[in-house]
């Protein structure tokens, strides 16, 4: 699972966010959602809009045909902690709302209620802002919400507050990205996702998902030593975790916390 790169050149891997919209969009009740509501929401006003899709964590519509790394989500900043609120600020020194219209890569510059979403591309992923408010020399400055995740925001806003400063890209920020576990681990869910609920097709069963996605180089047979097997019960589990994670656990990417891939060693 990758995301673009500066220009397109150097794919970077998925952020928290982008794995949520890859279980999102592969949502059966979201997908029936958008398929019955989207030619009259993309009618809507854009307060409306945002309004309809709030209760997905969403700040606007999203097409689940779009990969994250094709699209990505415009997520509310209540759900997630990588969207960077910023506002107008009384004091005299800010940030320099010049910093953020002349980013090179601006994926995304939307008008929703209220303010703007931005997402600039970065080689190091990209940055999620929420403007609150603007204007020609106006100084800027970050509101962080004192919440459970205040500290994960005050670490994605200092990422944005370093490039804007002209500061290179730090790959490794406490919580930013998925380890190298956490990735592998949450690609081979959503792999799992594709086998076992595919659209039109004809569903794996759990020992297929063993045999291809879990336990490639597995000996165990068909018939009672599989049903009585250790990997069976696991990766009935693994199937188990991804579905929770497509039907609304995806919520807690955005606050940088992966239930049952956080530990460092891998599975069976």
């Amino acid at each position: 699972m990758i995301g673009r790169g500066e220009g397109g050149k150097q794919p970077v891997p998925l952020d928290f966010p982008g794995f949520a919209q890859e279980f999102l969009r592969r949502s059966p009740a979201y997908r029936a959602y958008f398929r019955e509501t989207a030619a009259d929401l993309l009618r809507r006003p854009a307060s409306l809009q945002e309004d309809m899709t709030r209760r997905w964590g969403l700040s606007y519509p999203l097409s689940p045909d779009m990969p994250a790394a094709a699209e990505p989500a415009l997520w509310t900043p209540s759900a997630s902690a990588f969207t960077t609120i910023v506002a107008s600020t009384p004091v005299g020194s800010g940030i320099a709302s010049s910093r953020i219209a002349d980013w090179p890569a601006i994926l995304v510059d939307r008008p929703l209620r209220g303010g703007r979403f931005l997402i600039l591309d970065d080689k190091d992923g990209p940055h999620r802002i929420w403007l609150c408010s603007e204007g020609e020399g106006v100084p800027l400055a970050y509101v962080i919400p004192y919440d459970a995740a205040a500290e994960l925001r005050l670490e994605t806003a200092r990422r944005l507050g370093r490039r804007l400063a002209g500061a290179p890209p730090v790959r490794a920020l406490n919580g930013h990205r998925p380890s190298p576990f956490q990735r592998h681990r949450l690609g081979q869910l959503l792999a799992i996702l594709d086998a076992v609920d595919p659209r039109g097709a004809r569903p794996a069963t759990t020992y297929e998902v063993a045999r291809q996605i879990v336990y490639p180089a597995m000996t165990v047979g068909r018939g009672a030593e599989w049903k009585t097997s250790s990997e069976r019960r696991h990766t009935q589990r693994l199937i188990d975790e991804a579905r929770e994670l497509r039907d609304g656990g995806y919520r807690r990417l955005l606050l940088g916390r992966v239930r049952g891939a956080t530990k460092s060693g891998g599975s069976k």
